[in-house]
């Protein structure tokens, strides 16, 4: 059967996150198989921050992360993105994609990513030769 495990926060009062597959299997005593894995991340307020969805993941219980050498696709509120791999740091919570990863921004403007700017050289005209 499904496997579902919430996560609350210190005060066991707000979900965190919920961790759902379809199979997990213990390949030893730091490592759990994750199968048809989806990972639920909330803000305090109960909003969704995150969805990560992978095929097959590897939890390290030790060093808390998520591993998976399929392709992961995350979804976020402005935007999504997949990879090939995909480390995933759960304390953090941070993690990374590698490998024909793609990106794609609902709402650019709305981003806190800076665009960057170049400034333009400034280019001086040569003065044409007076004819007289």
């Amino acid at each position: 059967d499904d496997v579902r495990i919430p996560s609350y926060d210190e005060n066991d009062r707000t979900l965190k996150s919920i961790v759902h597959a379809k199979e997990m299997l213990k390949e030893s005593e730091e490592l759990l198989q994750l199968d048809g894995l989806t990972i639920a991340m909330f803000e305090k307020d109960g909003s969704l921050s995150l969805r990560l969805k992978t095929d097959r993941g590897v939890y390290d219980l030790a060093k808390s992360n998520l591993k998976s050498r399929e392709k992961t696709f995350i979804e976020h509120p402005k935007f999504d993105m997949h990879g090939d791999k995909m480390t995933f740091d759960t304390k953090a919570p941070r993690g990374r994609l590698n490998g024909n990863v793609e990106m794609l921004i609902y709402d650019f403007e709305q981003t806190s990513m800076p665009v960057p700017t170049v400034p333009t050289p400034e280019v001086q005209a040569e003065k044409e030769a007076d004819p007289s």
